[in-house]
């Protein structure tokens, strides 16, 4: 410990108040080769700058509390100064106090609101700090000016800082707890985000004590409140070299360029530390003062604020020099932040919200940047990748959200998981947990569905059933099912394949009674089993549920159903149902009419007639009951023509198409009949085909030019049976079957079809004589086939088209031919 004779020596007190490594941290825009150190004091933070003595606070802050915004403003600088600069007593106090307004005012701070005189002894805070509060020395009296307490005549309130907060001429007494307390509540009140002062390595004990004070008082404030941090800055100001050989800092030559090798100090031997203190040199912070202050000119704040302090030299003194020097400082984190982040897990589809949190100091913003990486799962297919997002967390704010969304799919797989890594945390923060893991799980289960809809039921050598098979998840690879029937029924088709394309397609599985001539139960089961074989090891040998039927013996109950296949809209179609073998007792019926998957009919009763509303395939469905219970069901099919219901051949079309000779005109949906369509001649062809039950070809290819025509095998078979020749005599190699029929060509295919001989003694119409049909007209007429195009039955209008409408009526009434 430096005695107090040893305080007494001018030089020491000189190089004490002069000899600074400053933290002098600047805010003007850096240069492109000179970013500003990632914990310098942004524009909105707050500052706290604690100097031991007034000299001191302005070597070691002009250029940022120059920089820096006032306090009043809401962040900025506040200067506090442990001692008035007394140490020869307390006119020199006086003099260090109005020095440092001086000073201060010319760097841009205002004295009520920025400048803080704590008041207590210069050269002697170690001995403040090592007198407890009731010890017999409590308090400390200080040699120089016989003070016991706190005093100062500037700065807030015009005071010392303790009877500021405490007014009515009440001053801190001379010992440790004041000291801190008088710190606690500086800290405490004005909250600063960077606090610069001389670090522990210091020679001289008026800093290291400052240190000591700054460091317990901020350890108080954070322990009461953990949400508040702050960047301590740490500099040397009492350096070795003042006392082994005067060269701390360099004087500055006039005739050499100010450069840095020349201003700073030469850093130490690799490894080593500053002066052997502990400091190493590579991690300095270092900041570069302006050209425009490199210089003693009037325009240089800081070489004016040197210059206020009149009783240390000013400029001419050994401060002087410091007007010239780039700074330099090393940092120390209070409390700060440590960021974290958590594990989630979501199903399949969803968002993974990851929790970045932070604990520690919250009154700085900060971010650090969240990346994420495959783990099993595969970007692209189960995630969508974030090469590397900012998640901000502001001031205030202890986390932030970063989201993952999953990708779905329809595979039975194990959960997969992706990390998430934090990097490059700013606002003063570091990373304490860098790694989150996101867990997908899964959300399908391999399985295949069974479905038998209402239930199976068939008859034995009679109607059949369906069921359905479908796989409950997409299979890695082609599963096969294979379908296996017991002795009492037949289910095609088998194998059932189900690839990762069709795997959600369900298919049909038929289901047939065998006739096995044994009077059995009624119903008596038939089951079906699976196997499934895979290489997907999630189907390869799974469990599928059996399919079973319902199987109405042969020998039971046995019913025929007429009614027509073919109706219109608008028109009522009948059903009747009548026994053909078997039943026991009084045989009841249900009927259920349906299109598509919609029921539009019931009934009950033999019989069952309605009126269909709309056209296309329906399908009537009768259910017959006995004493013995319900049999199986009968179904017929109805296909209902739309366009037909206003046609006056309605009853000659559902006729044709009842018969098997259209199914319409509109394929495959087959829901309009075109009656007022004229007929082609390919279309006559497939007509009088049906009609004639016609199966013989003739070999086949007759004419040259209906290759290709859907009716080229129609067109042959009516070559054979003779009904046609061709359409260009008298070569007779073309039938020409997209030319529409005439009514005289109709005439002459129907009386050749029917081989009708008698003309009923020739000449029944008046417009039909010279024409080459006259004679085949005559026969149709005598058959009944026809009456005319007229009403009064004297026209035949042989030259005129042929409708589908007519085609029906004249085809229906040689159906009827004796």
């Amino acid at each position: 410990m430096t005695t107090l004779a040893n305080r007494r020596l001018t030089i020491w007190r000189a190089v004490l108040l002069t000899v600074a490594v400053s933290l002098l941290v600047t805010l003007v825009a850096p240069t492109a080769s000179q970013a500003a150190p990632p914990d310098a004091p942004a524009s909105t933070d707050s500052v706290l700058v604690v100097a031991p003595h007034p000299a001191d606070a302005t070597i070691m802050a002009a250029g940022i509390t120059s920089q820096l915004p006032s306090y009043a403003a809401g962040a900025g600088v506040t200067i506090a100064y442990m001692t008035n600069n007394d140490f020869d007593g307390l006119p020199a106090g006086a003099d260090g106090q109005d020095e440092a307004v001086a000073a201060q005012t010319i760097l841009g701070r205002t004295e009520a609101t920025d400048l803080i005189f704590l008041g207590y002894p210069d050269g002697y805070l170690v001995d403040v700090w090592n007198t407890a509060e009731g010890s017999p020395g409590d308090p400390f009296t200080a040699p120089s000016t016989g003070k016991t307490e706190t005093y100062a005549e500037h700065g807030v309130g015009g005071t010392d800082w303790f009877d500021y907060n405490n007014p009515g001429d009440v001053h801190a007494p001379y010992n440790k707890e004041a000291m801190v307390a008088d710190m606690y509540e500086l800290i405490d009140q004005r909250r600063p985000d960077h606090i610069f002062l001389g670090g522990p390595e210091n020679l001289n004990e008026d800093y290291t004590t400052t240190y000591d004070v700054v460091d317990l008082a901020l350890g108080q404030v954070i322990d009461a409140d953990p949400s508040y941090g702050a960047v301590v800055h740490t500099t040397v100001v009492w350096h070795p070299d003042v006392l082994l050989h005067g060269t701390w800092p360099q004087d500055r030559d006039a005739a050499t360029p100010i450069i840095e090798d020349v201003l700073l100090p030469s850093p130490p031997a690799a490894g080593k530390s500053l002066a052997e203190n502990g400091l190493i040199w590579a991690e300095r912070e270092e900041f570069e003062i302006p050209f425009a202050w490199q210089s003693d000119t009037d325009g240089n704040p800081k070489a004016l604020a040197i210059a206020a302090n009149v009783s240390q030299g000013g400029l001419g003194g050994f401060i002087g020099r410091f007007v010239h020097l780039d700074e330099i400082f090393w940092t120390e984190y209070r409390n700060f932040p440590e960021i974290s982040i958590d594990d989630v897990a979501v199903t399949e589809g969803g968002d993974l919200e990851f929790t970045v949190s932070r604990t520690g100091a919250l009154n700085f913003a900060a971010s650090v940047t969240a990346t994420t990486s495959d783990g099993t799962a595969d970007a692209g297919d189960d995630y969508t990748a974030n090469p590397g997002e900012t998640v901000d967390l502001a001031v205030g704010e202890a986390s932030a959200t970063f989201t993952v969304t999953t990708l779905s799919d329809d595979i039975d797989e194990a959960d997969e998981t992706l990390t998430v890594t934090l990097t490059a945390p700013t606002g003063n923060a570091t990373i304490d947990d860098a790694t989150g893991v996101g867990t997908i799980t899964d959300d399908d289960t391999a399985g295949v569905t069974v479905d038998e809809g209402d239930g199976l039921s068939v008859i034995e050598g009679g109607a059949s059933d369906t069921y359905t098979v479908v796989l409950d998840s997409e299979p890695t690879a082609n599963v096969v099912v294979t379908v296996s029937p017991d002795a009492q029924v037949t289910a095609a088709p088998s194998p059932l394949t189900f690839t990762p394309a069709n795997w959600d397609t369900a298919q049909t599985v038929i289901v047939t009674g065998i006739s096995d001539g044994t009077d059995e139960t009624d119903p008596h089961p038939g089951v079906i089993s699976h196997t499934a074989a895979s290489t997907d090891a999630n189907y390869s040998g799974i469990t599928i549920a059996d399919a079973t039927a319902d199987v109405i013996d042969a020998t039971g109950l046995t019913i025929k159903v007429e009614g027509l296949t073919a109706g219109s809209t608008g028109v009522a179609s009948m059903f009747t149902a009548s026994v053909v073998e078997g039943g026991n007792g009084t045989v009841t019926y249900a009927w259920v009419v349906t299109r598509g998957a919609t029921t539009v009919a019931t009934g009950i009763g033999a019989t069952l007639s309605f009126t269909p509303t709309a056209g296309g395939m329906h399908t009537v469905t009768v259910t017959p009951s006995d004493d013995d219970g319900s049999h199986a069901p009968v179904a017929t099919p109805l296909n209902v023509l739309t366009d037909i219901e206003d046609s006056i051949f309605v009853l000659d079309i559902i006729w044709l198409a009842d018969e098997g000779i259209t199914a319409g005109c509109n394929p495959p949906t087959n829901d309009e009949f075109c009656p007022a369509k004229n007929v082609t001649r390919g279309q006559m062809a497939a007509f009088l085909v049906r009609f004639l039950g016609l199966t013989d070809d003739g070999g086949g290819n007759t004419f040259t030019d209906d290759d290709g025509s859907v009716f080229e095998d129609d067109i042959a078979k009516l070559a054979a049976a003779g009904i046609t020749a061709g359409c260009n005599p008298p070569a007779n190699d073309q039938f020409c079957p997209d030319n529409n029929v005439t009514r005289g060509q109709m005439a002459a295919f129907l009386v050749r079809a029917l081989n009708l001989t008698d003309d009923g003694g020739g000449n029944t119409f008046t417009d039909d004589d010279g024409s080459i049909f006259e004679d085949d007209i005559a026969k149709l007429a005598a058959a009944g086939i026809t009456t005319g195009c007229n009403a009064d039955g004297t026209n035949f209008c042989p030259d005129s088209f042929v409708t589908r409408g007519q085609m029906a009526a004249f085809i229906r009434r040689a159906a009827n031919l004796p």
